[in-house]
């Protein structure tokens, strides 16, 4: 039986959930931390977040929106990544001619612009809705990378600065699995796409399973109330 650890705000009481499930554990943040998506991405890149956790080897973030199909925890732990989520894909459609053209061109405008583009981020791993995370390598790199952190951190509502977008492509001296293995860990975005890929197998887990557009292909794997 693994560790389940809650994360929650400072304020809230969750009594009834620990008298029902004993086993849980939980541990409190301030509240800031909880104040929408610019909150919690203050706090997975806060230093006081992974210090918390430097018992541990990896950690296992599990957003409510996360779903496990089979307990491979182990098995990913002893790969040595320091960092694992489904990987961000581009679809093949976005490689076709025309398409393609109109992405560079919309790619080369944010880079004028010194603005960072959404096709930086295809082939990175990954997301961080159900991501492993070496714990000793997120507190180093928020111990020596925190003027970078900041930077990610002063801009408001834009999700290319994002947690996971800055574990997946700032972090110094990480190591990530490559897209096929990465794929086999968890899929986020395009589920069918990533199905064929991974050779028509579900993935150790998934994230967002529950938003319309994944929602239908979902239905045939996950139990919906």
């Amino acid at each position: 039986m693994h560790p389940l650890v809650v994360i929650k705000p400072n304020h809230l009481d969750l009594s009834e959930l620990a008298t029902e499930f004993p086993k849980l554990s939980f541990i409190s943040f301030a509240d800031f931390y909880f104040k929408g998506i610019s909150g919690y991405n203050r706090l997975m890149l806060a230093k006081e977040f992974y210090e918390r956790f430097l018992d541990c080897t990896y950690i296992l973030i599990y957003q409510l929106d996360a779903y496990v199909f089979r307990d491979e925890l182990k098995e990913w732990c002893n790969k040595g990544y320091d960092y694992i989520g489904a990987p961000w894909l581009q679809r093949p459609v976005y490689k076709l001619p025309v398409i393609a053209e109109i992405m560079q061109l919309i790619h080369s405008y944010h880079k004028f612009k010194g603005k960072p583009s959404k096709q930086d981020l295809y082939g990175k791993i990954g997301n961080g809705g159900l991501s492993l995370r070496k714990v000793a390598s997120h507190y180093r790199v928020t111990c020596e990378q925190k003027e970078r952190i900041d930077h990610y951190l002063a801009q408001k509502r834009y999700h290319l600065y994002n947690e996971d977008v800055f574990w997946a492509t700032e972090a110094n001296g990480f190591t990530y699995p490559k897209v096929k293995e990465a794929i086999r860990f968890s899929f986020d975005k395009y589920p069918s796409y990533c199905y064929k890929l991974n050779n028509w197998q579900l993935p150790f887990g998934c994230h967002s399973w529950y938003k319309r557009k994944m929602k239908k292909f979902w239905m045939d794997f996950i139990p919906f109330q």
